[in-house]
This record gives C-alpha cells, structure tokens and sequence, in this order.
C-alpha cells in the first residue's frame, strides 16, 4: 500500500483498509466506508468555489451530489505542490442516455439543481466563476477561428481528403454560427443576462451522463461539477438536449418531452425558449472538432479526424430540420 496515499487519507480522519488504483483515482476502503480519492489539477480558490457550490446546494435540498471530506474544516489536503480532496464513492451506474425514463429524470433533476442554486455568492476565499454575457463574444471568435482556418487550409499546396470536406461545408457553418449571434440579440439576450445575474443562478456546465450517477435506490447523483459557474439556465438545459438529440435521432417530439419534464419543476420563460434557438443553431460539434485538429494539433490521424468530421457534417441536415420545427413551435 502506497505510504503517502495512507498518510493522506490519515489527514481526511479515517483508518485505510485498502485502496485501489481506479483511473485518474483510487477507491478507497475505510473504518467509515468507502471513499473516492483524487489529485486535483487546479488551484485551492477553484476548489473553494466549489466546495462551497456542493454545500449551498445541500442547504437548499440539493443534497445528491458528490460533497467533500472535510480535513480539520478543510475541503483538501496539500501534499507538497499537490492537492487531494475524498468524496464519499457512489456505488452506482451512470444514466443511461438512450432510457427515455431515465432522460426525463435527469432533465427534472437539473431543475431541481437550478432552484436550489438561486442566490448564490462565492466567499471571498473562493474564485468567482461566471460566463454571464459572454454568449455573444465566444461566437463572434468561434465563427473567426472557422474563417481563419478556412484560409490556412486554401492555402495549403496539397489538400488531402479532410481539407476538401472542410472547405465544402464551412460557409455553410459560418452562416449558421452568424446566423445564430443574430437571435441572441434580436432575443432579448441581454436582458435575460441582467435579469438572471440579479438572481445569481448556476449552471453546471457538463450535464451529461457520466456525471449522473444513479444509486441502487434510483436516485440520480450529480457529480463533477469543474465546470460549474454563474450562467443562464437555459444552457444547461439546451446543452442537455442537444446531447440527447444525436441518440434520439433528432427526434424533435422527445426534445419537447424532455423541457415539459424540466417544465414540471421550474417553468421555462418564452425568452428562455427563444434563447435556446441560438444554441442549437451553432454548429459546435464542426467547430469543436475542426478546432481541435488545426488549432490544437490533436494527435489524432487523417483517418480519424476524418471520421469525426464526417459525423459532424452528417448531421447539419438533421440539426436544420431539428431547427425549422424549433422555430414553428417557439419563435
């Protein structure tokens, strides 16, 4: 057994039976259970938000969540340079995305998650993390990054399969992603950014199925909440969808289920739903993936970069038809 992950777990006041290498963390059996251990990769005042996020949201009902261990009134224990924090370990499956039923829990759970977040204000220790008003902004540059990669792909002497596709399809996604700056001012943007910052909601920025863990009773547990910040709500709520919509083959009528699900929690404003547009109109999955590839040189082959590419551009066609049957029904 590792003397330093026992010394470390001896700081959170708990006796180690055993531990077990797990990923990026190590399952850990003590004298009160078992325990998730885990070497964070950002600095004390991020973690301070979020401990104080899981503890706000507890007060308010939303208990189900993956809280820390406290070591002497501490969220962490530094090791030399390093941090490490214990959540109790959720014995458990992720929500299984392609269960209708499970879907319409978890889109009730995070209004759940929503309401009980109102109000909340960071404590001075703790790093203030918000996107509020940024929409614009990040896709005036996403729409950028699609121009200036255009050029440096026209101008490359020899084009091989990848560049050709790109260069047929990025106009379009260009459009899309203007098309897309325009709703949100033509849709009360703003406003909705004043209204909601007034009420200091949050989101948590990755509701996805692996951050949804179901317990043996049924009940969903959220996790992993690096990514959670002040925000509107309604980009929880339509990144959730669009990342149920590629399982559902676009089926527009369990969009509307899912949001009538959310619905039965907290109500969902007109302005809301006619913000939720711009989103689903991004092409975010061809920008990520283009992205990824010519600006962040991933190590990924033409073969697989192809096969991503592809994925994306095949479903443009379904997103718009996804989105003229949004527009009849909300705009």
């Amino acid at each position: 057994m590792d003397a330093k992950l026992k010394e470390i777990v001896r700081r959170f006041s708990l006796r180690v039976n055993s531990i077990i290498p797990l990923r990026a963390v190590y399952l850990v059996d003590t004298n009160e259970g078992r325990f998730c251990l885990k070497k964070i990769n950002y600095k004390e005042d991020k973690l301070l938000f979020l401990y104080n996020v899981k503890e706000y949201l507890a007060q308010n009902g939303f208990e189900y969540t993956d809280r820390y261990r406290l070591a002497h009134q501490s969220p962490f224990v530094k090791n030399r340079n390093d941090l490490y924090i214990m959540t109790r370990w959720i014995d458990g499956r992720e929500c299984d995305f392609h269960n209708p039923i499970e879907v319409k829990a978890a889109a009730k759970n995070l209004g759940r998650l929503h309401i009980a977040s109102k109000g909340f204000t960071a404590p001075e220790t703790g790093k203030v993390k918000s996107d509020l008003g940024k929409w614009t902004k990040t896709y005036l540059q996403r729409c950028e990054d699609l121009i200036v990669i255009k050029n440096l792909v026209k101008m490359k002497s020899a084009k091989d399969t990848v560049d050709m596709l790109f260069l047929r399809n990025v106009d379009m996604c260009y459009r899309m992603g203007v098309n897309a700056i325009q709703m949100l001012q033509s849709h009360g943007y703003d406003q909705q950014v004043e209204l909601e910052g007034k009420e200091r909601y949050l989101c948590h920025h990755d509701y996805t199925y692996h951050n949804i863990i179901l317990d043996p009773k049924g009940e969903q547990h959220l996790i992993d909440f690096d990514y959670c910040k002040h925000e509107l709500r309604c980009y929880d709520l339509a990144h959730f969808i669009m990342r149920n919509m590629r399982r559902f083959y676009w089926d527009f009528d369990m969009a509307l289920e899912l949001i009538e699900a959310y619905n039965q929690i907290r109500s969902v404003s007109d302005m809301e739903l006619k913000l939720m547009v711009s989103l689903f109109q991004f092409p975010q999955k061809l920008w990520r993936v283009c992205n990824r590839y010519y600006y962040e040189k991933y190590d990924w082959s033409e073969e697989v970069f192809l096969k991503h590419l592809t994925e994306a551009i095949d479903d443009l066609p379904f997103q718009i038809d996804f989105l003229e049957k949004y527009h009849k029904k909300f705009l």
